[in-house]
């Protein structure tokens, strides 16, 4: 029978106290679903990595500046690039409650790592964040060299939402022509807006973080209509997935949102692409962002900084 990590149990028991009195996210707006993602900012940033050079930046986007943190573990010359898209279901979340994450993967990996402040649904719905990701994406494949940062030893990584956006915007680059990244890491992303099956069934109810409830008041933020609710960009498991660069799932196992990626896997299999897959026990959604507490969220985030590692230095999955 599964049961909770010990250390995850008490994690969750400290976010239960930290959100007493809190109003449920279901029952407020967009601002204040912002300043409740923000509360946990202290266990987030944990025994987070100190030794980086870190800068805030701006690059151009497609109706104005899209503000970027950029990660520097200390290197020299022309470095590999990392591109983190943080989750929050579009809605909430930023560079702040991702920091220790990024920070950790750039450590990991040696390379330059640089989040995106991207656009946030309602106010801005799809296809706004995704834009903002790619756009992101292309000035690092033009103008990577300006910060010092190899074009061609490009990787893209994100969490939850931000698992959606990396892979619509890798789907993307792939649509437009563009040369392929060398990989991309997707930790527990949502895939698809049904919000049903069997990994819905068992942890949707249980308050372990994401509910179903609060997947589907996300898609509903984040879609127009829906025809988006089909479009290949936003619910990729109903894209064409071959042409793609090596891909590393990542899954909790106590998540909704497991099946999302167990289903992606699959079909990357048998679109013929490369694709490497980890599960981790007794662990929930977000886990990655309490790494300096849970101890398997600083796994899962050794497991992602491997694989990039890895393909940033030669291209292989291997």
């Amino acid at each position: 029978m599964t049961s909770l990590d010990p250390q995850m149990a008490a994690v969750l028991r400290r976010l239960e106290l930290l959100y007493e009195g809190e109003p449920d996210p279901l029952t407020v707006g967009a601002e204040e679903q912002r300043r409740l993602s923000r509360l946990a900012l202290d266990i987030f940033n944990t025994d987070r990595p100190e030794n980086l050079d870190i800068s805030a930046q701006q690059l151009p986007g497609p109706t104005g500046p899209i503000g970027v943190r950029v990660y520097d573990p200390g290197t020299n010359g022309l470095t590999p690039g990392i591109v983190y898209i943080h989750g929050g279901g579009w809605v909430v979340c930023d560079l702040d409650t991702h920091d220790t994450v990024v920070r950790r993967l750039a450590v990991a990996t040696g390379a330059k790592a640089v989040s995106i402040d991207y656009r946030l649904a309602p106010e801005h719905k799809f296809p706004a964040p995704l834009d903002d990701c790619l756009a992101a994406v292309k000035w690092f494949q033009d103008h990577g060299r300006d910060w010092g940062i190899d074009p061609e030893r490009l990787g893209i990584a994100g969490d939850s939402a931000g698992a959606n956006l990396a892979l619509g915007t890798l789907l993307r680059l792939r649509d437009e022509g563009r040369p392929a990244l060398r990989g991309g890491a997707l930790i527990y992303g949502a895939y698809q807006p049904d919000c049903s099956g069997p990994s819905y069934d068992a942890w949707g109810d249980e308050g372990y973080v994401l509910t179903t409830e609060r997947m589907r008041m996300f898609w509903d933020m984040y879609l127009r209509d829906e025809a988006d609710r089909t479009n290949p960009w936003a619910a990729p498991l109903g894209a064409e997935l071959r042409g793609l660069p090596p891909l590393h799932i990542v899954t909790a196992e106590m998540d909704p949102l497991l099946d999302d990626s167990i289903l992606l896997r699959d079909q990357l299999r048998e679109a013929g692409q490369p694709v490497s897959y980890a599960e981790f026990a007794g662990v929930v959604h977000g886990v990655v962002n309490m790494a300096g507490v849970v101890p398997k969220g600083a796994e899962a985030l050794a497991d992602v900084g491997d694989f990039l590692g890895r393909v940033l230095a030669d291209g292989s999955s291997a």
